[in-house]
């Protein structure tokens, strides 16, 4: 059996492999293509086998290909782009523990002017990136300079020193070098690059995932993160601006892809001009004489546009991250408030939750943007709490769609809900009809002139996939 290591690198296709990889793992088994289960996610590959890198696990790892070799698999796959920073003697430790087998390296390689911007963007995501957009190139003070100066010309990046250093750690074993660029890629389109690589073609059983995997951020959200940094913004408040911003991206559109001045661009070409060049003649088709440069891959617009752009925004993007945001485990009494909004038809909360008023309630959650993957087909909504009177099932309609009558109590074993019908920014407006609203005075002969029907305990949901 041979073993494929999928090593990336960043911002080149890794997360959309991933994510199909595990959606079609199936697939793979009836063709005889083997995805180790140690260490897998459902979006991020074999991270969390190699984050932890423990000889436990790596060794759980081995005995699993052992079994799949032993049931006649004709290839196994292993994916992370966190691979292609392994040290060689991480690489020899790997391939001593998983030998006797055939190896073949696939690396996707993306041009490193455009992987500089769009990396930048990507790591800003999660707050890990160390200067403004203005330091790229108007630097103040020598560490800005420096991390700067690293940022465009990182070692790392010098594609051929990473390729030769697989290369020679595994003995001269294949190496499979593609650009991750749409004209390079086999249909345009790196999950289908990906399966050609394996030799398997994509047939209509494939399940293809229709979001984006991975979206960046834009060169306007960029500017106002770096704003609020400057002002002192929490760093909670941030991701909460960040998750928003991603949100306000995907119902709008991206705006600038692209930060540096063209002279930027060129001299980011020119530092990797040699070893590209020589990448292409080791290791690149004949048809291909070196890594494929973006055409404009610069900012085109000017800076004050763009400014303009971003503060147009900031005040949406605030107000759309001071709502609050259900994460999916169950909220119970007074904390339902920090996930949820009780819109109309409620009673003054009590310590246990909520009683309806009159007829009809309605409330809001909102799912955080980041939770939300590509495979993820379905919401599974759990509203919980007891009934008053002789009221026992309650009438539901989720963004306009009626999902019918249901005896929402702790034993209600929850709603399904289609995610291609939530409202922009990952909403769900809930309506709940109540059929008998009664009050105490009417029902128990008691001083309570309250309508009540439903009593809302606890609110949660989860996120489904096909393979759930």
């Amino acid at each position: 059996m041979r073993i494929l290591f999928h090593i990336g690198t960043d911002k080149a296709g890794s997360t959309a492999i991933q994510q199909h990889l595990w959606m079609n793992r199936e697939w793979l088994l009836e063709r005889q293509v083997y995805l180790p289960e140690q260490g897998l996610g459902d979006n991020n590959g074999h991270a969390a086998l190699f984050e932890e890198d423990s000889e436990q696990g790596l060794q759980a790892l081995a005995d699993e290909l052992l079994s799949a070799r032993a049931q006649r698999h004709r290839l196994a796959v292993i994916s992370w782009e966190g691979m292609s920073l392994f040290s060689r003697q991480r690489i020899e430790r790997l391939q001593a523990l998983l030998s006797p087998a055939d190896f073949t390296v696939l690396v996707y390689l993306r041009e490193q002017a455009d992987i500089v911007q769009t990396g930048y963007l990507q790591q800003l995501k999660q707050l890990s990136h160390k200067i403004p957009l203005s330091a790229f190139e108007s630097p103040r003070g020598i560490m800005e300079w420096l991390r700067s100066r690293r940022a465009r010309k990182h070692p790392y990046r010098n594609y051929l020193k990473l390729v030769r250093r697989w290369h020679e750690s595994l003995n001269g074993s294949d190496m499979v070098v593609r650009i991750f660029d749409r004209e390079l890629l086999y249909e345009g389109d790196v999950v289908s690059d990906f399966m050609h690589q394996l030799g398997l073609a994509i047939d209509s059983s494939f399940i293809r995932l229709g979001r984006v995997a991975n979206a960046s951020l834009d060169v306007e959200a960029a500017l106002l993160i770096n704003q609020w940094q400057r002002d002192g913004v929490s760093q909670e408040q941030l991701l909460a601006r960040i998750d928003a911003a991603q949100s306000w991206i995907a119902e709008h559109g991206p705006g600038h892809r692209y930060f540096l001045s063209a002279p930027a661009v060129d001299a980011i070409r020119h530092h990797y001009r040699r070893s590209n060049a020589a990448l292409a003649q080791q290791y690149l088709n004949s048809d291909v004489q070196t890594v494929r440069v973006q055409r404009d891959c610069w900012l085109q617009d000017s800076w004050a546009d763009i400014e303009a752009a971003a503060q147009a925004r900031e005040e949406e993007l605030i107000a759309l991250a001071q709502q609050p945001v259900h994460r999916g485990p169950l909220l119970s009494g007074s904390a339902m408030a920090s996930g949820a909004q009780l819109i109309s038809g409620w009673q003054l909360p009590e310590s246990w939750g909520h009683w309806s008023a009159g007829d009809e309630s309605a409330l809001r959650l909102r799912l955080p943007f980041r939770s939300l993957l590509p495979s993820h087909r379905q919401l599974r909504l759990y509203l919980k709490g007891r009934y008053y009177g002789s009221n026992e099932r309650t009438q539901v309609r989720i963004n306009g769609h009626d999902l019918g009558a249901h005896a929402l109590t702790h034993q209600h074993s929850g709603l399904l809900f289609d995610l291609e019908s939530l409202a922009p920014h990952q909403t769900l407006d809930i309506l709940l009809n109540h059929l008998r609203p009664i009050s105490p005075r009417t029902y128990e002969q008691s001083e309570d002139d309250r309508e009540l029907a439903y009593g809302l305990e606890s609110i949660g949901y989860e996120l489904l996939s096909d393979n759930d």
